[in-house]
This record gives C-alpha cells, structure tokens and sequence, in this order.
C-alpha cells in the first residue's frame, strides 16, 4: 500500500524518514489562511486542517495512506500565527516571554478502510527574555 504524506514539510518529512519507511509527499492543496478565519479555537484550526491535508492528497489516491498534519501555537487560547517579518517575530516572542504556551499537534490518517485522527498537546514555557536578546535571536535566524 502506498504511503503518503501530505506536506512538503522538510521537518514532516524527517520524522517519518528516521523510521526508515518508504513514503512520497505530496503538497496538499488547502487554503490555510481562510480556514484560520472559519475556526476560532487553535485546537480545531490544527485539527481542520489535519484532515482537509489528508483528504486533499487521498481525493486522487484513495488506495494509499494518507497521513496529514498541523501544528498551531496557542498563547491565551489564541493562535499564533508565522509572524512574516523580522519585526512581528520579536513582537511574538516578547508576548510569550516569561509565560506557558501551548503547541497543538494534529494527525490525521486517511486510508480506503475509514480515518482516524490524533490531537497532541503539549505546554512549554519559554524563560524571560530581554528585548535586545530577542532582536538577536530574531536577528540570527
């Protein structure tokens, strides 16, 4: 049976190359940005778009296993989004200094005898941090 993995995540795909199986991937056509704007919990965004991922992929493989997935940040049950900029990265991690977060971690696996799906959450806290050790580390990546 064919395995595939509905991203093109270079960290996706690592995860499943450590166990050594043979996979493809395959870009999931799924317009995140609007489906951020349906949902309102962090939760249900990772796992809506968990699923939309994998169904995409398997609507033209549906002999195959179809794993799909997303990770969302959630600060005061808020989403945080990729910041796009220098500029919003040091605004998001000066909010999250010194505080819990959390990152919710959505699988789903679709294959022709029916699907099931995975949340995972897991709550980090990040040390306090001083503006200009921000703009490094912002800086440096």
């Amino acid at each position: 049976m064919d395995l595939i993995l509905a991203s093109t995540s270079p960290y996706r795909r690592a995860l499943l190359e450590r166990l050594g199986i043979t996979f493809r991937c395959v870009a999931p056509a799924v317009a995140e940005a609007a489906i951020k704007d349906l949902e309102s919990s962090p939760r249900a965004i990772a796992r809506r778009l968990a699923r939309l991922k994998a169904h995409a992929v398997a609507a033209d493989s549906p002999e195959a296993v179809v794993i799909g997935g997303d990770q969302v940040v959630s600060l005061d049950g808020h989403p945080v989004g990729k910041p796009g900029d220098a500029e919003h990265a040091v605004e998001q991690l000066s909010a999250m200094s010194g505080r819990a977060h959390e990152l919710i971690t959505a699988v789903s696996v679709v294959h022709p005898f029916g699907e099931c799906d995975h949340t995972d959450v897991s709550t980090l806290w990040m040390r306090p941090l001083r503006r200009a050790e921000i703009e490094r580390y912002v800086a440096a990546d």
